[in-house]
């Protein structure tokens, strides 16, 4: 990734404060109102919070034209695309069925994650090696707490407080989608693109504790340790 996608990633941050600040206030002493007044309340959405998801979907979607200008090859497209079709189809379908509370502290949960790991990046661009290191070790320790904490979020919500007001007569034109399938399928969506992710992110730990290993191997061989009786009998000769 280069710098331009590195400022951008942080770019999508800004309007984060102004369209979590109504919501995550309100967490912050009652946790109920990520679920509480569905649908009635849920519909009616601040126009900074609207803003926020239209920045994020943008965002997700300038990509695709990135593609062709950085010209990527077929691999690396596929291994790209996979990550922001997620980001769209979470992002829409959280706005779509109205659990934009849930769905809005969840995207500024992982915003907050990329953008330490994209500041990390950037450090390590710019040759500040030795701070970008501490930053990428403080965004794996952040990384897997987040992993946990919207796996924790999304199933107290999902499973226990939608079901409180749980809609069994399907009203969808009302914009209540507040039914066993729909809230199930939700968490089951959140369960297992955390997994995805922390697989991901385990797979990558992983390899290149494997590639240091192998580096590890191939200097010892190449460079044996002399046994210091083969220097005396050699001197002694």
């Amino acid at each position: 990734m280069n710098l331009v996608n590195s400022w951008s990633s942080g770019h999508t941050l800004w309007p984060m404060p102004c369209g979590v600040s109504r919501t995550s206030s309100q967490s912050q002493t009652d946790m109920t109102k990520l679920w509480l007044n569905y649908p009635e309340e849920h519909r009616t959405i601040p126009m900074k919070t609207k803003f926020f998801f239209i920045i994020q979907l943008a965002y997700w979607h300038h990509s695709f034209p990135e593609f062709y200008l950085q010209k990527y090859k077929g691999d690396e497209m596929k291994e790209r695309t996979t990550p922001i079709l997620i980001h769209i189809v979470a992002i829409a379908a959280g706005y779509a069925l109205n659990f934009n509370r849930i769905t809005l502290v969840l995207v500024a949960l992982e915003a907050l994650v990329g953008l330490i790991f994209h500041a990390a990046r950037f450090l390590h661009i710019i040759e500040c090696k030795n701070t970008s290191s501490k930053l990428f070790r403080i965004f794996n320790i952040i990384f897997v707490i987040s992993r946990v904490m919207e796996t924790l979020l999304a199933a107290v919500v999902f499973w226990h407080g939608f079901k409180v007001n749980e809609d069994a007569l399907r009203r969808y034109p009302r914009g209540n989608f507040n039914t066993s399938f729909i809230r199930l399928n939700a968490l089951f969506g959140v369960v297992v693109l955390q997994g995805y992710q922390f697989a991901l992110f385990a797979l990558f730990h992983f390899g290149r504790i494997r590639e240091s290993w192998s580096k590890k191997t191939k200097k010892t061989q190449a460079n044996p340790p002399v046994n210091p009786k083969n220097v005396k009998t050699k001197k002694d000769e």
